[in-house]
């Protein structure tokens, strides 16, 4: 394993068969399996679409390390996710707090929120009103009531 720092807490993790492209809001890896995401990037839809996109073209005329390190240069990942790089809110539910979702497609499913039961370090376990059971959640999805 090796590690490939940027500016700006961007950074790489080289691993045997994939390569994590780090940012303070989430991640980007690149393997032969495909792509995925994590953290906010996972919720920006055009975001991971758009890095995907570049890594997908690029790679055709580079190499997959060169390609990626690319993505550390701020003017070059700020062209393809605006919010790579916003400020991250404070995780600050405790047990009891009423919550509601402000991610479209859990406020669609989960309409009357619920009741915070635990607080892990990035998780929030709800109590939801529409379901009688207990789930945990990214914090950034939810919001106080």
């Amino acid at each position: 394993m090796s590690i490939i720092k940027g500016k700006h807490g961007l950074s790489l993790n080289v691993q045997h068969d994939y390569i994590t492209l780090r940012t303070p809001n989430g991640n980007y890896t690149s393997s032969w399996g495909g792509a995925r995401a994590s953290g906010k990037l996972a919720q920006s839809k055009n975001g991971f679409n758009n890095i995907d996109k570049y890594v997908e073209t690029i790679k055709k005329e580079k190499v997959l390390i060169d390609v990626m390190k690319d993505l550390i240069k701020t003017e070059i990942i700020s062209t393809l996710w605006s919010g790579w790089n916003e400020e991250i809110k404070k995780n600050d539910f405790a047990s009891g707090n009423n919550v509601k979702f402000n991610n479209s497609l859990l406020a669609k499913k989960y309409p009357n929120g619920g009741v915070v039961k635990n607080v892990a370090r990035k998780y929030v376990y709800v109590h939801l009103v529409d379901g009688d059971s207990v789930c945990g959640f990214d914090y950034n999805t939810l919001e106080k009531v």
